[in-house]
């Protein structure tokens, strides 16, 4: 789904979100239901203006909850029943997460709606679902399509057609699909073709735009007063799977992506990775003690687990994490599932990621971040350098959690880690502040998904 697209979704949410608390105040102090609810009835009016400025924080908790539960994403207008499903969790988590901080800060709000929250609740959701079938409904009109013409017979190109003839909802109407480029002599009756079709967008294999230059320019000169945007597959495959097409790209993309110098960026994250570890540290100080001491009571062997990764630039460093298998056990590169090496409270720490608490103390030494490619044990790594460009994801600090984490399962097979190295390269490519901050909120997501 592209970014204005999105952005109609969320400025409709905003228009929603006050329409919303104007029904439920509407319902609560101007209608006979009035005298069925506690309270009694009231002054509509001034009670608007007394929430209007509270509910603007809890706004911005809503849109969060909301883009948590993916409905800004293409998935949630596949069909009614996801898209009701994901609305509804996302109602009742803004509606819990609303009543804490309205209780918590009542002091600062002066405010502690118990009535008026659940109305608002149920017409947000109400107002919202109408909303999202209709942007549905859009997003598979002519209208709101972008069409799109797909020149190439890579496994890409292929992989992009059929996800974007089985989920019209992204937005693309599949106009056409060739193998190949159009001869120079038949680059008129092509460009009539798609003009006839009116196609947007002319998606182009990266391998014909450097075999058939010629063609392409030739091609290029036909299209020039005409409203065809034309990209490379690899750029159009990135913004569909936000992941790189690691198969298709040559050594030269390289070149051109990930050399950029970042210094406003890499200071930045250095400050806030200091910081936060100082503070995270402060707070779990006393659960690290408390799993310190259970560890030490349940199996033998020493508290904190080290164990050597791969960093950035290659060098090698000893990672901190609580045990949580058997001392002395060996045994398999990859974490299996209900491994036999792992103790009962070990399991735990691993299911609720307490174990990792340690890396606080990686973080605070430079030898990671708190977002970036999760790094390796040196072991795998060097089994991983059969990928190609994997140590490409060694030129920055590798991360507590990342986007490959966040986008894909763990690894536990070459297969999976060249997947999740597709979505690594996505990130040093296109890492920025805004998409450290969408990770932070998909972990969230990710933890309390895989954990409920």
């Amino acid at each position: 789904m592209s970014l204005y697209k999105k952005f109609i979704i969320l400025a409709g949410d905003f228009i929603i979100f006050y329409g919303a608390l104007l029904l439920a105040l509407f319902i609560r102090y101007e209608t006979p239901i009035t005298l069925f609810l506690p309270g009694g009835p009231g002054n509509f009016r001034s009670s608007f203006y007394e929430h209007l400025l509270p509910f603007l924080p809890v706004l911005i908790v809503w849109v969060v909850v909301l883009y948590l539960f993916d409905l800004y994403h293409q998935k949630a207008f596949r069909n009614r029943v996801v898209l009701f499903r994901s609305l509804a969790g996302a109602c009742l988590v803004g509606l819990l997460a609303s009543a804490i901080i309205f209780y918590l800060f009542e002091p600062f709000f002066r405010l502690t709606p118990k009535t008026n929250l659940v109305l608002f609740a149920l017409a947000f959701f109400l107002l919202d679902y109408l909303l999202r079938l209709g942007v549905a409904r859009f997003l598979r009109t002519k209208e709101w399509q972008t069409s799109a013409f797909f020149v190439g017979g890579s496994p890409r190109i292929r992989e992009t057609v059929a996800n974007l003839t089985a989920n019209p909802q992204t937005g693309f109407a599949i106009a056409g699909h060739e193998e190949r480029m159009k001869e120079n002599g038949e680059l008129r009756k092509f460009k009539n073709t798609l003009l006839a079709r009116n196609v947007d967008l002319l998606v182009i294999d990266e391998e014909i735009l450097e075999e058939e230059k010629d063609v392409f320019l030739g091609l290029l000169y036909e299209l020039a007063d005409h409203p065809v945007n034309i990209v490379g597959s690899a750029e159009f495959y990135e913004v569909i799977f936000q992941k790189v097409p690691l198969g298709e790209l040559k050594d030269d993309w390289f070149v051109r992506h990930m050399g950029k110098s970042r210094r406003f960026y890499d200071a930045g994250k250095e400050v806030y990775d200091v910081a936060l570890s100082l503070a995270a540290s402060a707070i779990l100080l006393p659960v690290g003690l408390v799993i310190a001491f259970l560890i030490l009571l349940t199996s033998r062997g020493t508290v904190i687990y080290r164990q050597k990764r791969t960093g950035k630039n290659n060098r090698p460093f000893i990672v901190y994490k609580f045990r949580t298998m058997r001392d002395g056990e060996g045994g398999a590169l990859w974490t299996e599932e209900n491994d036999a090496r792992l103790t009962r409270f070990g399991k735990f720490l691993r299911y609720t990621h307490l174990d990792e608490i340690p890396q606080l103390i990686n973080v605070l030494r430079g030898d990671i971040s708190f977002i970036g490619p999760r790094p390796e044990r040196v072991e795998l790594a060097e089994k991983y350098s059969s990928l190609p460009y994997y140590p490409m994801r060694h030129i920055i600090k590798p991360g507590l959690t990342g986007w490959a984490q966040v986008n894909y399962r763990p690894s536990a097979s070459l297969e999976e880690a060249y997947e999740k190295l597709c979505y690594d390269i996505y990130y040093i490519k296109n890492r920025s502040f805004w998409l450290d901050f969408l990770i932070v909120l998909k972990t969230i997501k990710y933890f309390f998904a895989n954990h409920s």
